[in-house]
């Protein structure tokens, strides 16, 4: 029944009121509030767990800051708002079929993650893919733009490409 509820709580309430219910109805003390729970620490970054989505196994080759990158695909030099990130991967597809590497783009997904739990996705302006679809055992060689503020240092690159499995979660230094 749906009014029981809706009576629950002004009922609750009125017992909280009269007093602890120990029958006396008079002289007892309200428990004293407890301590705030402390602040649960932020959220720490995936660990890298195992370079592959199911697809491609993944690497870090480079990883370089600059306040412009050249968008060859998109036909220009684009600013960052703060520094681009720019994380150079190497992807070799382990599967039967051709696949396309994760690139942030469409249905896949890559995030780049900080020592303290931030996450950021590819700078959406720009046009950056892991290109054609890679053949069985090939390897794919190419750039992930990330657009965060200046001094941002990413620990780990989680990539997942389209209909993969899992997730890769591989170390990024540089």
């Amino acid at each position: 029944m749906r009014t029981l509820p809706l009576l629950a709580a002004p009922l609750a309430l009125a017992l909280t009121a009269c007093g602890s219910g120990n029958g006396s109805g008079s002289g007892a003390k309200p428990a004293a509030a407890s301590p705030a729970a402390p602040a649960s620490p932020s959220p720490a970054a995936p660990a890298p767990t195992k370079p592959d989505d199911g697809f491609f196994r993944y690497t870090v080759v480079k990883v370089r800051t600059t306040a412009a990158y050249q968008d060859n695909m998109c036909g220009g030099p684009a600013r960052a708002q703060g520094e681009f990130t720019v994380i150079t991967v190497k992807a070799v597809n382990l599967d039967r079929s051709p696949r396309q590497p994760a690139s942030g783009k469409a249905f896949d997904d890559t995030t780049a993650w900080t020592a303290n739990g931030k996450s950021f996705t590819e700078a959406p302006d720009l046009c950056t893919e892991g290109g054609d679809p890679t053949n069985p055992g090939q390897t794919a060689r190419y750039d992930l733009v990330f657009d965060a503020p200046k001094g941002t240092r990413f620990t780990v690159l989680a990539l997942t490409a389209h209909d993969a499995p899992a997730v890769a979660a591989v170390p990024v230094s540089g």
